[in-house]
């Protein structure tokens, strides 16, 4: 156990590394270092059934070739005893404890019990809170979790309506295996739709990239959406704005506080909160000031979706505070993530403008000329910035297409064993060009081997967890937990594709196993 758990530590700080590292790329920097630092042990934690299982294929491998060569070596001896000898025989030969044959047991326990805790309890009871309207932390978080055990408690309901369903269509009690199926079932399909959409989605991407006018066209047609996008968020903006300010009126008219309202100095603390968060984006940028309209729209859908558009001369009660508190921060959100995106998508413009004109970016003469003067060494600094500027244009000249090329037709070329290895499961023959490799190199030497048996049940299950992971992580149609690149996701977004990914692992492992 000691030899595991010390090679095991490596493989732990390079998960937590690549999982900081996807963080700090997708994290928008309003978003708090916990909840940084909770997605981050979430998608290590996602990514550690995925580097666990070739090291458990490797361990359980050399355990069958190991006791198959003792049997082999006391056949002999086994002919010339009886029954009872040889069961005693079979019993002292493999009378080991599951837990000291499997060294991975306990790193998959550890892996499994904290998945399950953070996808059915952390991350949801997190995630309803930063969504939460409260103006307290403890409400938030008591707010958050009063609608994830809603949610619980919902799918407990569908479950036992499941079962008693299932009992009465078979006519028996023993329907929990079947139950099991259906979820696992779930995980599966779901998985395989992710799959399915990323083996063809990652080489097509990589090919396009090969074509950098087609690519800025695309750019280009893009930024018409994102830039309509970004007039409806700052809109959607304004009409919240309106809202508060006509509640912030109706709380200046009325002298005396209502009975139904908690007391003063807390409802005028919840106010101020609500009248700050506002303020924080009443001066935009130039750009986004210019977007805002004098013209308010007769149907917003603010006021569609606000609960009370009238006081009739009563104050605003705390739950309508705290609706608008929610809808204030999502649309702020909104506002800030359209307004990335189109940063995002006119820096592509700008980018592949240069590659079909052939040009590089330069560096103006004023740039770090200050840090140049007091650095102690300028000459140095003056030869490696030309040497720069020379190596990327010859990456864009000359490497850049081939390299994307190759890459394309090597993923290409995954995905089609994949889905080979996909389409002949319910073959009675094992026609999966993966095991077959894993086969000649668990060979008589396996043990000298393992490393190399590691790595290649590595490169299927990498690139099949890529293509899940970066399916997921494209998924648009969840609004705001979507997640987008250049730091600009939200903490929601973050927690949603967390939650997901440590829930997909263990479907994605078994459908890997399958091959």
């Amino acid at each position: 156990m000691t030899s595991i758990l010390q090679s095991l530590l490596p493989l732990c700080i390079a998960l937590f590394t690549l999982a900081a590292s996807l963080v700090r790329h997708y994290a928008s920097p309003r978003v708090s270092i916990p909840v940084k630092l909770l997605a981050t042990i979430a998608f290590a934690l996602g990514f550690g059934g995925v580097a666990l299982l070739p090291i458990d294929l490797r361990f359980m491998a050399y355990v069958s070739s190991g006791s198959s060569d003792i049997t082999d070596e006391y056949d002999g001896v086994y002919e010339s005893l009886d029954d009872v000898q040889m069961s005693n025989a079979d019993s002292n030969i493999f009378s080991e404890s599951p837990d000291e044959k499997n060294e991975t047991y306990v790193p998959w326990q550890v892996t499994y019990w904290s998945t399950f805790l953070l996808a059915w309890l952390v991350l949801p009871i997190t995630r309803e809170s930063l969504l939460s309207g409260e103006f307290t932390a403890a409400a938030r978080v008591k707010n958050g979790a009063r609608k994830s055990a809603r949610g619980i408690l919902i799918l407990l309901v569908l479950a036992v309506v499941a079962i008693i369903a299932l009992g009465i269509y078979l006519r028996s009690l023993h329907v929990i295996p079947v139950l099991m199926a259906l979820g696992n079932t779930y995980g599966l399909l779901l998985v395989s739709l992710l799959l399915g959409y990323g083996l063809v989605d990652l080489p097509k991407q990589l090919w396009k990239k090969t074509f950098p006018e087609d690519e800025l066209r695309r750019a280009r047609i893009m930024a018409v959406g994102a830039d309509e996008a970004l007039f409806d968020a700052v809109w959607e903006l304004q009409d919240y704005e309106d809202l508060i300010d006509g509640a912030v009126e109706a709380i200046d008219r009325c002298g005396e506080l209502s009975s139904n309202l908690i007391n003063e100095e807390t409802y005028k603390q919840y106010v101020d909160d609500l009248v700050l968060l506002r303020n924080s984006t009443a001066e935009l940028s130039p750009d986004l000031q210019s977007r805002r309209t004098n013209n308010r729209r007769r149907h917003s859908e603010a006021e569609d979706d606000d609960p009370v558009s009238t006081f009739d001369g009563a104050r605003p009660t705390v739950d309508y505070l705290v609706h608008l508190h929610a809808r204030l921060k999502l649309a702020q959100e909104k506002v800030i993530g359209a307004q990335q995106r189109w940063e995002v998508i006119v820096e592509q413009s700008r980018f592949y403008s240069n590659l079909v004109e052939g040009s590089t970016p330069q560096s103006s003469p004023g740039q770090n000329g200050g840090e140049d003067q007091q650095s102690s060494l300028p000459l140095m600094n003056e030869q490696l910035v030309p040497l720069g500027t020379k190596v990327q244009g010859m990456w864009r000249k000359h490497l850049r297409n081939p390299t994307y090329r190759l890459m394309a037709l090597s993923t290409a070329g995954l995905s089609i064993l994949i889905l080979w290895c996909e389409a002949t499961l319910a073959v009675e023959y094992n026609l999966s060009p993966f095991n077959l490799f894993l086969d000649l190199l668990d060979g008589p030497n396996g043990r000298q081997k393992g490393t190399l048996f590691q790595i290649a049940a590595l490169i299927p299950l990498l690139y099949m967890s890529t293509c899940v992971y970066s399916s997921l992580f494209k998924l648009g149609t969840f609004g705001p937990y979507c997640l987008r690149g250049n730091r600009q996701s939200h903490g929601v977004a973050l927690l949603f594709n967390a939650q997901y990914l440590v829930r997909l692992q263990f479907p994605l492992g078994y459908n890997y196993l399958l091959m």
